[in-house]
């Protein structure tokens, strides 16, 4: 998933140039949504999503 991708990879201006910004801006509000789910998540959910993507 290209969210994580990102979101993990640490070159983050080098992965944001591929990008066309209309994709760029699902991907950014794909991480926020995750952080914010994450904040709520127990351990169990966060490791079903790892494994789901």
């Amino acid at each position: 998933m290209i969210t994580f991708h990102i979101v993990a990879s640490g070159n983050i201006a080098k992965d944001f140039k591929k990008v066309s910004e209309k994709k760029l801006t699902k991907v950014l509000e794909y991480a926020i949504l995750i952080k914010q789910l994450k904040r709520t998540m127990t351990i169990e959910q966060r490791e079903t999503i790892l494994e789901f993507n």
